[in-house]
């Protein structure tokens, strides 16, 4: 092992000739024990902490204080460049159909005018983490052929402009597979999951009760999501409107007592500014107020508007939870138990056929209508052979 390897200096060890390092380490009279040797040893480590680490210098094509400048000096010019071009293929197409720009929808307008710049965006983002000084150049000179392409369609040349031209329709039919594409995954991951949620749902030989929060319903395995959600959302409004009939009545509590306040004070406390239909009408945003408004009505007049609406949507719960089960509901639970008796039926025989247990009278007809199929078949080509001419 070399002694730059070791944990021990090789200067601080007493030199021995024709003794290995190994050899001289493990000799006990020579151990660190010794302060004089241990006193050396440690100084020997505070100088190697105490000296300056070497500095590396950075390559140019690494370094942020060059990369950054000189990238965004060539991006601004290139995004800039790209956006006009797209402006001006996309009105010269739409000039030679003979529309105009704003006949054109939102969505229309963004795919055709973002062809060039989001490929200048995609091709910058896929190597804007390039490192090697060969690749780095070669990209960049890729980029400013492109940028004198450009500059060159902006002066008036017809060749650059046309093959422009035909790399944004290329690069516009890449855009629209690869969008196309995107949706098929999209549609594939929800037909994936839509089928891992579980089976469709299937009416059930039984019956949903009616109650306060859905009608008479022939019960569906599994339940519809609607359908479960539509019920805890009633369940839900019905206790909003339970506390808002509490906080009612408190307030109805409330009123009496104030009204029996302005009462001993001998105001009628119905006609004055405080019932809140005199002159202190509440805002209302830019139009009149009306008598039919609530803003006209008095408290009492609110209050009872509001328990009347409460009380209609309580008589709606009631009478959901009084309907009864039509004709077809009925029909479509016997079919489905009709559906389930015959499952249940075709599986047991299909148990008893695999354990070689056939009923012997299923056999003697299934014989019997194989030669009832065997002797008409005899008979009809009996009867064709009779009519052919000799």
């Amino acid at each position: 092992m070399s002694a730059r390897y070791w944990p021990i200096k090789q200067s601080i060890l007493p030199i021995i000739p024709n003794t290995p390092v190994t050899t001289r380490l493990n000799l006990d009279c020579y151990s660190l024990n010794h302060p004089t040797r241990a006193r050396l040893f440690n100084d020997q480590l505070e100088n190697d902490k105490l000296a300056p680490k070497p500095v590396f210098e950075q390559v140019l094509s690494r370094r942020k204080d060059h990369t950054v400048p000189t990238k965004w000096s060539l991006y601004r010019p290139l995004i800039r460049s790209a956006r006009i071009v797209d402006n001006l293929l996309a009105r010269t197409e739409t000039s030679e159909k003979g529309e105009s720009l704003m006949q054109h929808s939102a969505s229309q307008q963004s795919a055709a005018h973002i062809a060039l710049t989001k490929y200048v965006r995609r091709h910058w983002k896929k190597n804007s983490g390039a490192q090697g000084y060969k690749r780095v150049r070669d990209w960049l000179l890729v980029q400013f052929e492109l940028l004198d392409e450009f500059d060159r369609a902006l002066q008036g040349n017809h060749e650059s402009m046309q093959k422009l031209r035909d790399q944004r329709k290329t690069l516009m039919i890449r855009d629209a597979d690869r969008k196309s594409k995107k949706l098929k995954r999209i549609q594939k991951k929800k037909k994936e999951k839509s089928s891992r949620d579980g089976p469709n749902p299937r009416v059930h030989p039984s019956f949903l009760a009616p109650t306060l929060f859905n009608i008479a319903l022939p019960r569906m395995k599994p339940q519809p999501l609607s359908l479960s959600m539509m019920i805890d959302d009633r369940v839900k409004r019905r206790d909003r409107r339970r506390e808002s009939q509490e906080q009612h009545r408190q307030w109805a509590h409330d009123m009496v007592v104030e009204y029996d306040f302005w009462k001993d004070l001998g105001l009628d406390f119905l006609s004055s500014d405080v019932a809140g239909n005199g002159k202190r009408r509440p805002k209302t945003r830019g139009r009149p107020t009306t008598g039919s408004e609530e803003g006209d009505l008095s408290f009492t007049e609110r209050h009872l508007r509001h328990v009347e609406v409460i009380s209609t949507y309580f008589e709606r719960d009631a009478a959901r939870a009084k309907t009864t089960y039509t004709p077809e509901m009925i029909d479509a639970v016997e079919n489905a138990r009709r559906a389930r008796e015959q499952a249940r039926q075709y599986a047991a025989s299909k148990k008893k056929r695999s354990a070689g247990l056939i009923p012997r009278r299923t056999i003697k007809g299934r014989v019997a209508s194989r030669e009832r199929k065997r002797s008409c078949c005899r008979e009809m080509k009996g009867a064709v052979c009779a009519e052919k001419p000799l």
